[in-house]
């Protein structure tokens, strides 16, 4: 296992903290983990001082193999030791008995993954009751430190109130992520600091309201293809307007060019691929699932980032020459 549970909170303690998301890019013959972008992803997360989420819902995560997904949670354990930035790992959407054998099995005996996710429970555990049961079954048979992950509408369980509460109350449950509707996060927010535990944000449009509201940090999907864009709004000051008015813009051109026409997965892993050079996109048979004019809005985002300092001029070559062979293809 990771770092203690002590570790985790004065690490987290230290200030609002971003936790990026990582997609899983695959090798260009078969479903295998693309080793050599998986690393430069990770290391760059870490060199911004992000902290890194393996087995989120972000990119092909939900579609790659087992294996592979193993392989990018071991390769940032790895990375990721003797570091102050903490490796987070998603947990699958299992029972409780089967949650605990691969808490204690894979994450916890043979690498050094620092929070397991955990989402609620399957839709079969039907009451409030039952999803805080499998929550504290887990908690009181594992020993690694936990993160909650609420977004209702992805996983059709969630977290009411009273439970979330109680259930933040188990003392390695270190906070939660929800990327739910902004009244339900502002009063789960409540809860959390009420127990004295972090609550992270997931929802790009409400970054800004909720960095005022003072959560804990951002899980944010969209940083994984801009993540200086959140690193700027981590260092805003409160009275700069300008900056707020520039972040307001571009939070919002992001939202509109990584998710074309609801393409969200595939609009952020294509950017990543841009960005790192892979080779292979999305496992088949899903591909990209994006139009030539989607991929066109994509690239121009990622180079008018570049152009204002988000991203930095060593990606300019490769954002060009897709843009170049996009322009070449989409129709005048």
């Amino acid at each position: 296992m990771g770092k203690s549970l002590d570790q985790i909170r004065e690490i987290l303690g230290k200030g609002k903290s971003i936790v990026q998301p990582l997609p899983t890019p695959l090798e260009r013959i078969g479903e295998g983990l693309d080793f050599r972008v998986a690393r430069e992803i990770v290391e760059r997360a870490f060199s911004h001082g992000f902290h890194v989420f393996a087995r989120s819902t972000t990119g092909a995560a939900p579609v790659a193999p087992e294996g592979t997904i193993r392989s990018l949670i071991a390769l940032a354990s790895d990375l990721g030791r003797d570091r102050d930035n903490l490796v987070f790992a998603g947990v699958p959407q299992r029972g409780t008995e089967e949650t605990v054998h691969y808490i204690n099995g894979f994450l916890g005996q043979t690498r050094q993954v620092d929070v397991a996710v955990l989402p609620p429970p399957p839709h079969f555990f039907l009451s409030p009751e039952e999803v805080l049961s499998h929550v504290k079954g887990v908690h009181d048979n594992t020993t690694m430190p936990i993160a909650l992950y609420e977004f209702g509408e992805l996983f059709r369980t969630s977290y009411c109130l009273d439970i979330l509460s109680c259930a933040l109350g188990l003392e390695r449950v270190i906070g939660m992520k929800s990327s739910n509707e902004r009244r339900y996060t502002s009063d789960a927010l409540t809860v959390a600091h009420a127990r004295q535990k972090f609550l992270w944000v997931g929802s790009e449009e409400d970054a800004l309201y909720f960095s005022e509201q003072g959560c804990d940090g951002f899980v944010p999907s969209a940083a994984n293809a801009v993540p200086l864009l959140f690193k700027r709004l981590q260092l805003l000051q409160p009275d700069d307007n300008s900056e707020k008015e520039t972040l307001c813009s571009s939070f919002s051109q992001l939202i509109q060019s990584l998710y074309p026409g609801k393409k969200y997965r595939e609009g952020i892993i294509y950017a990543m691929h841009v960005l790192f050079g892979a080779e292979k996109k999305l496992p088949q048979p899903v591909g990209y699932g994006l139009t030539l004019g989607q991929e066109k809005t994509i690239l121009e985002y990622l180079s008018y980032a570049i152009g204002d300092g988000i991203l930095g001029k060593s990606f300019e070559p490769r954002v060009h020459a897709e843009l170049d062979r996009i322009s070449s293809s989409v129709p005048k």
